[in-house]
């Protein structure tokens, strides 16, 4: 593991225990706001956004090397972060909740993971296997016990309407929804938190609110399945966007004309980014527009993301194959009841979203998902993580929009 890697395993540790306060996910409290400006500050600096200097610089001074990450169990992970991450916070002069204000003066070093200190007068006994041991035989010569942090406080129970996810408590009263189950560890509640808040105020060139649900619904899933705003260091894109795509985002974005690169977008130009994939690739179905039609978002989005992920002929191919074989299982009656089109060169995409609405409108969303999923799991040289994926986007398991 390297360096970089235990850096951002342990920061993203720390804020797991840092979101386990209370007034984190209660917006009434009067810390609530103090709560999550400061996790925002340390989610900035994990995810090198802003301000990550001073965590890099203390995990850096305190670890030779990303091996002896290994060696700490996932208490020790989550404090020595939590620690690292109020240390980096208060030396920003930020103003720290009551309760975090008294933390991370020091936080424990590598150098003894468990936090353990040596028994006096037995400079040898400074291993963690060796501390593990005395602690086993009671030895009475053996270093102290070190205290067991104190445990995450359990997820309020989900009240009606709302779900909670391993590892993301969710408020009953928290509009915000919880993270894909299947990405969970992966993008964080800041995170997706800031996305929500990105999309919702995202503009036009006139200042108007510029999408619609199913667009910001949309945008969420491709993002979580994306891993969120990060960089692909052997593609070149950053959260999906691919250099040999940029160029025609930006001819329907023109926003983005001085950035040069997917990796120089901020996060909120990669909200602009995807709205202009889809202006690009939605010409051919009629528009954006045409997913307003869709009244069932998870089938808008399934769509969405064969197309975002297989690029615009491969992922048109997959989709025009899967309602083609939704189709031949129906009666001619029945194609002619819910006025399906032949899927011809001559009709072409168009047709497609026809048809795709038609089935929408009838009820057939969940068939529509299962159809082109079988099509887009066909595809050859398929990673794990790729089929866990498509997998998600046939939504047959509720895991958080």
């Amino acid at each position: 593991m390297s360096i970089h890697d235990s850096r951002d395993s342990i920061g993203r540790a720390g804020l797991m225990s840092m979101m386990g306060d209370p007034r984190y996910f209660d917006g009434n409290h009067p810390e609530h706001d103090m709560v999550v400006d400061m996790i925002r500050r340390g989610f900035e600096m994990v995810m090198g956004e802003a301000n990550a200097a001073g965590f890099a610089t203390l995990f850096d001074n305190d670890v030779a090397d990303g091996r002896r990450i290994d060696l700490m169990n996932s208490d020790a992970r989550a404090a020595f972060g939590r620690g690292l991450l109020l240390q980096a916070i208060r030396a920003e002069g930020a103003a720290m909740p009551p309760g975090f204000d008294r933390e991370g003066v020091s936080a424990p070093g590598l150098r003894n993971p468990l936090g353990a200190p040596r028994a006096e007068g037995d400079p040898a006994r400074s291993g963690p296997a060796e501390r593990e041991t005395a602690h086993r035989t009671g030895d009475p010569k053996a270093p102290a016990k070190p205290p067991v942090p104190k445990p995450p406080l359990k997820p309020p129970v989900p009240q009606p309407g709302t779900q909670a996810t391993p590892g993301q408590p969710v408020s009953p009263a928290d509009p915000i929804p919880p993270v894909p189950a299947y990405r969970d560890q992966v993008v964080l509640l800041p995170e997706w938190r800031n996305w929500h808040k990105i999309l919702d105020g995202l503009t036009d060139d006139g200042g108007q609110k510029s999408l619609s649900e199913a667009e910001k619904f949309i945008y969420r899933q491709i993002y979580v399945a994306e891993g969120g705003a990060t960089l692909n260091r052997n593609s070149g894109a950053f959260g999906g966007v691919a250099p040999g795509t940029f160029p025609t985002i930006k001819e329907k974005e023109t926003s983005l004309d001085p950035v040069n690169r997917p990796e120089d977008l901020t996060v909120e130009q990669l909200a602009v980014a995807y709205r202009g994939y889809f202006k690009a690739v939605l010409k051919n179905y009629g528009g954006r527009a045409a997913l307003k039609k869709l009244t069932d978002q998870k089938t808008a989005a399934t769509f969405s993301d064969t197309l975002f992920m297989h690029g615009t002929r491969g992922g048109a191919e997959v989709v025009k194959k899967g309602i083609q074989e939704l189709m031949d299982e129906m009666t001619v009656e029945d194609r002619r009841r819910l006025g399906l089109r032949p899927l011809t060169h001559t009709y072409g995409r168009p047709d497609t979203m026809h048809n795709l609405q038609r089935l929408d409108a009838a009820g057939l969303g969940p068939a529509v998902r299962d159809a082109i999923t079988k099509e887009r799991l066909n595809l050859p040289n398929l990673e794990e993580g790729e089929r866990i994926r498509i997998e998600h986007f046939r939504f047959r398991v509720k895991s958080g929009p």
